[in-house]
């Protein structure tokens, strides 16, 4: 015994320093339960990091788990035993509805190692303000119409004081509210893509503010892809699935067709997203048929994706269909 003595003392220093030397980053409270939340109603949650360890820590990457999460962080080095700040804004407008866990990964490193902190906020939302879709994704080669859903389960509609997008290139434009057949308030926000909008892709964000101010700014998300007229047509432009979570949703067929009956030749079809399953068949005549059909278990929220089709005739090149799921 008197032997293995300095053994654990030397052991026990050892570890004491190993434990000293690497970093802890910690946050006061990891998990938050906001409870009730009414969508379209403004959630922010602030996390306080603490750099409990010996040595400086770097944040190197904030991930939230969904587009509805936009963080902010104070400041990226924490010398040993400062502490930071991490801002969490929750778009309610376009989550889903139930209860959601939102996710936030904080990566950093500390001595040359890589570590992880996760953080979580909970809440139940309550639908009362929706928007569909959720977010919009616009394929186009030309000027576009588009129509989002502002729907209100509320004894009256709110007033909107106005309307705003990023982008000069696009025009929005709200109808009057009214009843819908499951008695909701609907309105439409009818979205133009100009002719003249730029070509590429542009990550753009559509304004609704409520004459309300305790409701802030609801925001959606809309991505604008402006491309060149192709030799490759397709019908429909995009696939929009609409069911509940757990319930298999049918299958939608896409046909592909080249001008003036050019035969249309695929070498192969991806999706962005693995919950997306997409088959083709040559035919009927010159074109080709799509198939696409959505695994709702691997995207219990909805989904807004694409299928990328390349084709060796007419010419070498790259179709996509943007593809959206929303969830009823």
């Amino acid at each position: 015994m008197r032997r293995l003595l300095p053994v654990l003392i030397a052991m026990t220093w050892l570890a004491e320093g190993r434990a000293a030397a690497g970093a802890d980053l910690v946050c006061v409270e990891p998990l938050v339960d906001k409870g009730l939340v009414r969508s379209g109603s403004p959630l922010a949650q602030r996390f306080t990091l603490v750099n409990r360890g010996r040595e400086a820590v770097e944040i190197t990457e904030v991930k939230p788990s969904c587009g509805c999460l936009v963080p902010r962080l104070e400041k990226r080095l924490l010398q040993a035993g400062e502490q930071g700040v991490l801002d969490l804004a929750i778009n309610t407008l376009t989550s889903a509805t139930g209860l959601q866990n939102w996710r936030v990964q904080v990566f950093y490193t500390c001595a040359s190692r890589s570590e992880e902190l996760n953080l979580q906020l909970r809440a139940n939302v309550v639908p009362e303000i929706t928007v569909e879709p959720a977010a919009l994704v616009v394929f186009t080669s030309g000027p576009l119409q588009r129509t989002i859903y502002l729907i209100e389960r509320r004894p009256q509609p709110l007033a909107l004081a106005g309307l705003r997008t990023t982008s000069p290139y696009l025009r929005v434009q709200a109808g009057a509210a009214g009843r819908d057949d499951a008695g909701h308030w609907t309105r439409s926000i009818t979205l133009d893509v100009l002719p003249d909008f730029p070509e590429g892709r542009h990550e753009e964000t559509l304004a609704i503010i409520p004459a309300d101010p305790a409701f802030g700014e609801w925001h959606v998300p809309i991505t604008v892809v402006k491309r060149v007229r192709n030799s490759v047509s397709f019908t429909p432009e995009t696939l929009t699935f609409t069911g509940p979570v757990g319930q298999a949703l049918p299958a939608r067929l896409l046909r592909l067709r080249g001008q003036e009956d050019q035969p249309v030749v695929v070498e192969r079809v991806e999706a962005t997203d693995p919950a997306l399953r997409c088959d083709w068949a040559q035919g009927p005549g010159q074109q080709v048929t799509l198939k696409v059909s959505v695994d709702t278990a691997k995207a219990p929220h909805g989904l807004q994706a694409e299928v990328r089709c390349y084709l060796r005739q007419p010419t070498l090149q790259m179709v996509s269909i943007p593809v959206t799921w929303i969830v009823k």
